[in-house]
């Protein structure tokens, strides 16, 4: 437009009557929306004239013209200030002509105010694109206004790198909410906690994770493996108050954890114990679901569960076993182009019930749940019984926290930032203790609905925040419906949540892992699926460390940890060691060089390897010079070492120790020095050393 502008108007230096292109057109004779645009840069620029009638008021009726002592903002106001209909009029007498117009004297083309248009357009244009680039490395200072001030310290730094707009988030957070619904009810339902209580960990959990978390994209909700441990409660402690109590009792234990800074252990577990744990985890939830789709009970334990299989198999539910098959369809294959973006879950949630519904199935269905706000749940006052749940409410907040940490890491990849794991542990703390007072299913990080959140844009708490209140109109509005829910239509919505938990990506390198990567995750799985979740874990760490411990031990062994140098060897030896050698008789003297690293896995076998190498020489001589650590186990060796060199009447120096080597204080405060024939460990490695 303001490109036609400028070239009607430098080809037509003269217009008719009638013509909107006339070179006597003004700033007073555009609308208002572009003399808004024209003013602030004319006035910045200096490049609007000021023009007044012959009578200093209006050029013609409806219209304010520049006085000597407007400037274009005054004039845009003023123009403001007309009524509509004056506008209007004035518009009118634009594009058709006016005589009052023809009579006003010659004033600015209506090229330059093109101009003018396209300055302000690009200055603008620019501006956008500043904000947009500017939006990705926003701090807290730079997120929306309604956000800053006392409420902003609620969020992390990090909350608002990444802020979109505010229909963005609250679109993402209804759509994750229409994902996070069915699933919800579902992990209730298998942990034995009920639909009700699924539904109140997801809003309320997911409410404060958000609000507090340390992963801005990051939805929290009852996953697969909170709802395993929650199974184990409920089986163990059938009082629903117990229950709820160890929620907030592993909530209280996960703000604990953040604030002594243990977020970032979860970087210290090996991959092939996290997969072998969430395989294992996926393996039950398969598992205790499988006899549910069939038209029976699960039995609460992955053992129940394989006794009654076979008989489940021998006499299944048909309707069950049909509706099972359907939901299972619908989330692998139904032709997405008919989903119109609805959740495949969603769908088959809804097709289930009505079936069920409409022709009246014999089939287990989940209930109606109760309408109404939730009641407070206090805590049992009897200490003992307290103190007997700790490690209950231990092996879930433990599990919570690396559940939602490893989910913080998928965030993190699908949006090329970096969480914050200990605010992050104190989120879904505060998270888990609100829903376990409130009569919540305990939580943590969810994948799937953490990336369907951010798949549809959701970048900020904001969208978290809106999934937790959209299920809580849900929850009001439509619990009378969930009656004609098939326990099947769950079971195998819960199924393909445990497939895929499984780390199938891991699985398929097994044959090209090494053997002792393999054991570490087999023993895991199995430990997840018939011991105990956490001592599978442990025992999976564990394992780990030994293995590390004895391929660090071995690598230390070698070539590239020790080596003894003498007369037979001494022209591969460094130079300074080939000049101590010369310098010494021949057959008489050794130097060990030590390199890297020098723990307690290899201080044994050190000493192992080195006593009859060089015990009986007159001259032994420990080069430290590029050793970076010895703990307490290798030093001590080491002094061993030099006592049995002396015993043999030989000599012992030790050289070359480096003040900032790790370990160098404590070798001065074990006064190993006074166990060498030089008296000092930093003495350097030359030749001057023996005679000295």
């Amino acid at each position: 437009w303001l490109k036609a502008i400028s070239t009607v108007s430098s080809s037509q230096p003269a217009a008719g009557p009638g013509s909107c292109f006339s070179p006597h057109s003004t700033c007073a004779d555009m609308p208002f929306g572009v003399a808004t645009l024209v003013a602030p840069v004319a006035s910045a620029r200096g490049r609007l004239a000021p023009a007044q009638a012959p009578n200093g008021g209006a050029n013609r009726a409806g219209q304010v013209a520049l006085t000597g002592r407007q400037t274009p903002a005054e004039y845009a106001r003023s123009l403001k200030s007309q009524s509509l209909r004056d506008r209007r009029t004035g518009v009118r007498g634009l594009h058709h002509g006016s005589s009052e117009r023809e009579a006003a004297p010659r004033r600015w083309p209506l090229r330059a105010f093109a101009a003018l248009c396209t300055a302000a357009a690009g200055a603008r244009a620019r501006g956008r694109r500043s904000r947009l680039r500017s939006a990705a490395t926003a701090t807290i200072d730079e997120s929306p206004a309604a956000l800053k001030g006392p409420l902003g310290k609620l969020f992390a730094p990090i909350a608002f790198r990444q802020w979109t707009n505010w229909a963005t988030e609250l679109g993402a957070g209804v759509t994750t909410a229409v994902v996070a619904l069915p699933l919800a009810m579902a992990f209730g339902v298998t942990s034995g906690a009920g639909a009700l209580a699924g539904l109140y960990g997801a809003i309320f959990s997911g409410f404060f994770a958000a609000l507090f978390g340390g992963t801005p994209a990051q939805v929290t909700g009852p996953t697969g493996p909170m709802a395993v441990v929650m199974a184990l409660v409920v089986a163990k402690y059938p009082d629903p108050s117990v229950v709820f109590t160890v929620v907030a009792m592993a909530g209280l234990m996960q703000i604990v954890m953040g604030m002594l800074k243990l977020g970032g252990a979860i970087r210290l577990v090996p991959r092939t114990v996290l997969s072998g744990f969430m395989t294992g985890i996926g393996g039950i939830i398969c598992s205790l679901q499988m006899p549910v789709m069939l038209g029976h009970s699960g039995g609460g334990q992955v053992i129940n569960a394989l006794k009654v299989l076979p008989f489940a198999l021998a006499s299944p539910n048909l309707y069950s076993l049909a509706i099972g098959i359907f939901t299972l369809f619908m989330l692998y294959k139904f032709p997405a182009r008919f989903t119109f973006n609805i959740p495949r879950p969603l769908l088959a949630l809804v097709a289930a019930s009505t079936a069920s519904a409409v022709l009246g199935l014999s089939v287990p269905s989940l209930g109606a749940i109760p309408q109404g706000l939730p009641a407070l749940t206090l805590p049992p006052a009897n200490p003992t019984l307290l103190a007997a749940l700790l490690p209950t409410a231990l092996t879930l907040a433990v599990l919570g926290a690396v559940d939602s940490l490893l989910t913080s890491l998928v965030a993190d990849s699908m949006t090329s930032s970096f969480h914050d794991s200990d605010r992050e542990l104190v989120g879904q703390g505060i998270g888990n203790t609100v829903a376990g007072v409130f009569g919540g299913h305990a939580g943590a990080g969810a994948t799937m609905r953490t990336v369907v959140n951010v798949r549809t844009g959701g970048r900020t708490p904001i969208s978290g925040a809106t999934h937790s209140v959209v299920l809580f109109a849900a929850v009001l509005g439509l619990g009378s419906l969930a009656r004609f829910v098939p326990l099947s239509c769950l079971a195998a919505i819960l199924i393909k949540s445990g497939l895929d938990v499984v780390d199938w990506p891991l699985l398929k390198k097994v044959g090209a892992l090494p053997r002792p990567e393999v054991a570490i995750l087999a023993v895991t799985f199995l430990m997840t699926v018939f011991v105990d979740l956490i001592i599978a874990v442990v025992a999976g760490w564990s394992l780990a460390i030994l293995v590390f411990f004895y391929k660090a031990s071995q690598l230390q062994l070698g070539t590239k940890g020790v080596q003894v140098f003498d007369s037979a060897n001494a022209s591969a030896a460094p130079e300074p060691i080939k000049e101590v050698l010369a310098a010494a008789d021949a057959g008489t003297t050794s130097v060990v060089q030590l390199k890297g690293q020098v723990a307690f896995g290899a201080a044994v076998g050190l000493l192992r390897q080195l006593v009859p190498e060089v015990v009986g020489k007159k001259t032994v001589v420990v080069d430290l010079s590029e050793v970076v650590m010895m703990d307490a186990s290798a030093i001590l060796c080491l002094e061993e070492l030099l006592e049995k060199v002396a015993e043999a009447d030989g000599k012992a120096y030790v050289c070359g120790a480096q003040k900032d080597m790790d370990g160098f204080e404590l070798l001065e405060s074990l006064d190993l020095a006074r166990s060498a024939s030089n008296g000092s460990t930093e003495d350097k490695l030359t030749a001057g050393l023996l005679s000295a």
